[in-house]
């Protein structure tokens, strides 16, 4: 008995910490651009610049359903994570204002979108009996990276 629900726990434990990680990332990085945003301009219109980034997203996501039914969702996940990689590496290389904001619209626009792929592929993963359970887990891991992220921004600030 034990055996069947290997799978489905080792999907469980690797759903979870790359939400808690990602989540972490994605909370660490917001903070980080708004420090750095900050220091370099002193400008509140340029904060709300890159809030705004980060808002647009959630309207454009709303009409992404199709394509996460009609695609292959565990490739749908890969590309994702992907072309964050590829974001990163341009953040590295341009610490220009308008790629700032095109970076951060497009991480959050990206992950927005695998949210909605790994929400879609949840009753795939699991047992019905199961998914509200694991849904509720995922949603406390979310809100636990989201105290995490700033926690550990403030620590370093604090003991580096």
């Amino acid at each position: 008995m034990m055996q069947k629900n290997l799978p489905e726990n080792r999907n469980i434990i690797f759903l979870l910490l790359s939400s808690f990680l990602s989540g972490i990332g994605n909370y660490i990085f917001d903070i980080g651009i708004i420090i750095y945003l900050y220091d370099e301009t002193a400008s509140a219109a340029i904060i709300s610049g890159f809030f705004i980034s980060q808002l647009l997203p959630a309207f454009i996501i709303l009409f992404t359903g199709i394509t996460i039914d009609k695609l292959n969702r565990k490739y749908l996940v890969i590309f994702c994570r992907l072309v964050r990689i590829l974001l990163f590496i341009l953040l590295l290389l341009s610490k220009k204002i308008i790629v700032i904001y095109f970076v951060s619209f497009m991480l959050n626009l990206i992950f927005e979108f695998d949210n909605s792929v790994l929400n879609a592929m949840l009753p795939n993963m699991f047992a019905k009996e199961r998914l509200i359970k694991v849904s509720s887990i995922t949603n406390i891991i979310s809100s636990v990276s989201m105290v995490c992220g700033p926690l550990n921004v403030y620590l370093n600030q604090l003991f580096l």
